[in-house]
């Protein structure tokens, strides 16, 4: 199984309307990193080896992901707006509670959750963060708690951690994959 989570669903507790949706989803073709677009804001943060970039200024943390150049602002001590236009990294309002970044995102597109195995989130999804530095393991980490009242029977708990790495954020440079070489059989018209 290599590095891929021995739960059924990779920990995820999906609905009957999530595994609906699902059912055409195929990674072959259809997982956003071929397009070079970002899976969401938890999946590309920790893909793969990529470098991300941290910027922190008066009103506003801007992460630069590795993967795929995706930059997300978490603007700081600020309200959500009444109205939202979904995007696929939704709208993040981040406080700092002591040495910890508590992150609020809503407002999403659908999209892909788990890429690898095709588990959807709908519009409906929330998400909260907590980033924070662990001095003793000397990593950054960060807590999240998935909420989607349509696609997850209940929220997804989990955790990720990285090194501070030695090399510096560059960018990804993608290549898109979906052309002729990658054409969902019966899709072409053959």
């Amino acid at each position: 199984l290599g590095g891929a989570s021995r739960e059924p669903n990779n920990g995820f507790d999906p609905s009957e309307a999530n595994l609906a949706a699902g059912e055409s989803y195929d990674v072959r073709f259809d997982d956003p990193g071929l397009h070079c677009h970002p899976i969401n804001i938890i999946q590309g943060w920790n893909h793969d080896a990529n470098v991300n970039r941290i910027t922190q200024l008066d009103d506003r943390i801007v992460l630069t992901y590795g993967f795929v150049d995706f930059v997300r602002t978490i603007y700081l001590d600020a309200e959500h707006p009444g109205r939202i236009e979904p995007t696929i990294g939704g709208h993040s309002i981040g406080t700092w509670e002591d040495d910890v970044l508590v992150v609020d995102t809503t407002a999403f597109l659908p999209g892909i959750l788990s890429h690898r195995i095709g588990i959807l989130h709908s519009d409906q999804m929330h998400i909260i963060e907590r980033f924070y530095y662990d001095e003793a393991s000397q990593e950054l980490v960060r807590d999240y708690v998935v909420e989607d009242p349509l696609y997850l029977n209940s929220p997804y708990v989990s955790q990720d951690r990285q090194r501070i790495p030695t090399e510096s954020y560059s960018p990804y440079n993608c290549v898109d994959l979906s052309g002729e070489n990658n054409i969902r059989p019966g899709a072409s018209g053959f």
